[in-house]
C-alpha cells in the first residue's frame, strides 16, 4: 500500500545546530527538531502521521515512514536508508541494539503485530510475538542487549521481554500498578517506565523476569486531566515528555520536579534524541547493510522448469521467499531464497524483484540474481518494460517530494532520467506502442500518460469512474484494475487527453482482499482472499472471460504466511 505523504515545504535544520545533541519529536505531519534548549532548530517534513522514532549510538535516527522506515543522520535533512516492513504493516515504534547495532521495530497490520529484529536492514528479519500482551506500544533495549516491550493484556498495562540470545518474549512482571503504560527506556543503570495515569516514571532493575521500583519520579507540570499515552526520552540526566495537550518539558532524571525548559508542542507519537558527535562515547555498533543477496542463499528451480512459462509469487511476511510454479499448470518447480516481491517481467522472460530501495532482476528460471538497480528515492510500488525498447520504469515514493515519482532505465540499465509526477502515483504500464501510462492513487477518473519519445506527463481524464490501480496492456487495449470492491479489469480506448472504459472482466468469487492481476496469453492470475486477511489463495482465469477461475492455488507451501503480488515469465518459445 503507498505511504501516505503529503505536498510540504522543504525539511531544514539551523545551521549548526547538529554541534549538540538535539531532540526529534514526531508530529502529525513532520518530526520537529529542537536544541537541548528547548530552541526549535529544524524539521523533517513530507511525513504523514509518523510514529515510531528512534536513535542509534551513532546519533542516526529513524523515522516511521509508510510501510517502514527512514534512517536520517545527526542533524541530516535527507534519508540515507530506507528499512522495509511487509506490505501492509506500519511501525508502532523502534528500538536499537547498543550491543549489536540490530534494529527492533513493533509493527502492526490489520490483523497481527510482530516485534521483528534486524540484523541487515537489507535482510529478513527475526519476528516476534507474545501471548500475554497486545496493543504494543514502546520498545527498548538495556546495555545489554536484552529487549523490553509494553502495552496492555486484558485491559490492563503489561510488558514483556525478550532476553538476549533467546527465542521468545517472556512476561515481565513489575512491582508497582500501573494505571496507563508510557514511555520506556534503559537510562544506563535502570529500566524507566513512563504511567501515563499517575503522571510518574519509575526506574526499576530488572532480575529473573521482575522489575522492581528503585526510584520515582514526579513531574509539577505534568496537568492533573493529561492522561494520554506519554513517550519520553532520556539523555544526560535529562528527560523530555509531554505534560499536557500542547506542551513538552525537559526535566532533570531522576529528579523531576518543575520543568528547566519548554516547548509548545505535544505528541503522543514518539520522541528521541540523537547524541551529537563530540558527546559520543566512541565507535558504535551499526546495523548491517549487506544487500539482499545471502551467503548460503537455499533458492532452487527446477531443472525442466524454464522450458514453459513460470509464475512467479511473492509470499507476504518474512522469510517464505519468492515461490515458482509451472504456469498454467500450477506445480510447484522452485523457490527464490530472498525478501523482495515480483513487480514486473520482460519480453526476454526476465523478471524484476522489488526490495528494500531497488529491483533486482533474474533470468526466466534462474536463481541467481543477474544486477540489481537502485532507485534515487525509497519504495518501489510498481513497474513495467517498453516491449520495443526494453526500457525499465518504476514508480517509486519520494519523502523529499511529498508525492511519488517516476524513473525510467534506458534499455534497463545505466542512470535512470526522472519524471515529477507531482500525485500520488501508484502503478505503471507500458502498451504496445511505447506510451506509459500511471495510475494516481488519489483520482478514480484520469491517469497520466507519457507519451513514447515525450519528456512530458499529460493527463488523460476517463469518461467513466474506475478507481485504476494496476495498468497493464493485454495485448489489444490498456487495461485498469479497480481498487476496492466489486474487483473488476477494465480495458480502456485512448484518444489523446480521453479515454473510453469498455466492457470489464468480472470475476464470480468471493473477493475480500486482492493483490495486483498480470495478464498472459489469454489468462490472468492474482492473489486473492474470501476474507479480510492476507491472501491465502492464487486464482487463474481465462481472459477477458473471466468469471470462474480455471485453477486455484490454495495456501503458501509452509507456514501460514499468505501471498504477495505474483507476474508470469515468459518461456523461451512465447519471445
Amino acid at each position: 500500500s503507498a505511504p501516505d505523504v503529503r505536498p510540504h515545504q522543504r525539511s531544514w535544520v539551523s545551521a549548526g545546530a547538529s554541534s549538540d545533541n538535539l531532540v526529534y519529536i514526531t508530529q502529525d505531519k513532520s518530526v520537529d527538531i529542537y536544541s537541548f534548549s528547548g530552541k526549535k532548530v529544524g524539521s523533517l517534513t513530507g511525513l504523514y502521521g509518523p510514529r515510531a522514532i528512534c536513535s542509534d549510538a551513532e546519533g542516526n535516527v529513524w523515522v516511521a515512514y509508510g510501510a517502514g522506515l527512514l534512517e536520517y543522520a545527526h542533524g541530516g535533512t535527507i534519508p540515507i536508508a530506507q528499512l522495509y516492513l511487509p506490505r501492509y504493516f506500519h511501525a508502532l515504534s523502534c528500538a536499537v541494539d547498543p550491543t549489536s547495532g540490530d534494529i527492533a521495530v513493533a509493527e502492526s497490520s490489520a490483523s497481527k503485530e510482530n516485534v521483528a529484529v534486524f540484523h541487515d536492514i537489507y535482510g529478513t528479519p527475526q519476528t516476534y510475538t507474545t501471548s500475554n500482551l497486545y496493543d504494543y506500544l514502546y520498545l527498548g533495549y538495556d546495555d545489554q542487549g536484552n529487549l523490553f516491550l509494553n502495552g496492555t493484556y486484558k485491559k490492563r498495562p503489561a510488558f514483556a521481554e525478550l532476553l538476549k540470545g533467546a527465542q521468545a518474549f517472556s512476561q515481565l512482571s513489575v512491582d508497582e500498578k500501573f494505571g496507563k503504560p508510557g514511555g520506556l527506556q534503559w537510562n544506563g543503570q535502570y529500566l524507566a517506565l513512563g504511567d501515563s495515569s499517575n503522571h510518574v516514571v519509575y526506574q526499576m532493575s530488572v532480575a529473573s523476569g521482575h522489575a522492581t521500583t528503585q526510584s520515582t519520579t514526579h513531574f509539577h507540570n505534568w496537568k492533573p486531566k493529561f492522561k494520554e499515552i506519554v513517550p519520553f526520552a532520556i539523555q544526560d540526566g535529562v528527560i523530555v515528555l509531554p505534560y499536557s495537550a500542547t506542551n513538552t518539558g525537559y526535566f532533570n532524571f531522576p529528579q523531576g520536579g518543575q520543568a528547566i525548559a519548554k516547548i509548545g508542542a505535544s505528541t503522543n507519537g514518539g520522541i528521541a534524541i540523537s547524541v551529537a558527535p563530540s558527546r559520543r562515547a566512541g565507535a558504535a555498533p551499526r546495523v548491517r547493510r549487506a544487500g539482499n543477496s545471502k551467503a548460503g542463499s537455499r533458492s532452487w528451480v527446477r531443472r525442466d522448469a524454464s522450458g514453459g512459462a513460470l509464475l512467479y509469487a511473492g509470499g507476504y511476511f518474512y522469510g517464505t521467499g519468492v515461490f515458482i510454479y509451472s504456469y498454467p499448470q500450477a506445480e510447484l518447480v522452485g523457490r527464490l531464497d530472498v525478501a523482495g516481491e515480483p513487480v514486473c517481467s520482460d519480453s526476454a522472460g526476465n523478471i524484476f524483484l522489488r526490495w528494500e530501495n531497488g529491483v533486482t532482476e533474474y533470468a526466466h528460471g534462474g536463481s541467481t540474481p543477474i544486477r540489481t538497480l537502485r532507485i534515487p528515492g525509497a519504495e518501489i510500488y510498481s513497474c513495467s518494460v517498453d516491449p520495443a525498447t526494453n526500457n525499465l520504469a518504476l514508480v517509486f515514493s519520494c519523502p523529499p517530494c511529498g508525492y511519488q515519482d517516476l524513473a525510467i532505465y534506458t534499455n534497463g540499465s545505466g542512470a535512470p532520467t526522472r519524471y515529477k509526477t507531482g500525485t500520488s502515483a501508484l502503478a505503471c504500464g507500458y502498451d504496445g506502442n511505447g506510451n506509459l501510462f500511471v495510475s494516481n492513487l488519489n483520482s478514480d477518473t484520469s491517469l497520466s500518460e507519457l507519451p513514447a519519445g515525450s519528456s512530458n506527463l499529460m493527463t488523460v481524464t476517463l469518461d467513466k469512474e474506475v478507481a485504476p490501480d494496476q495498468v497493464q496492456w493485454d495485448g489489444e487495449h490498456m487495461t485498469l484494475q479497480s481498487r476496492g470492491h466489486p474487483f473488476s479489469i477494465y480495458p480502456i480506448s485512448v484518444e489523446g487527453s480521453t479515454a473510453t472504459v469498455l466492457k470489464p472482466t468480472k470475476f464470480k468469487v468471493k473477493i475480500a482482499w486482492v493483490n495486483s492481476s498480470w495478464i498472459y496469453d489469454g489468462t490472468v492470475v492474482f492473489s486473492f482472499n474470501k476474507h479480510d486477511e492476507p491472501p491465502n489463495e492464487i486464482g487463474i482465469w481465462k481472459y477477458p472471460r473471466g468469471v470462474h477461475p480455471q485453477k486455484t492455488i490454495h495456501n503458501i507451501p509452509y507456514g501460514d504466511a499468505g501471498f504477495g503480488s505474483v507476474i508470469v515469465s515468459a518461456p523461451p518459445s512465447h519471445r
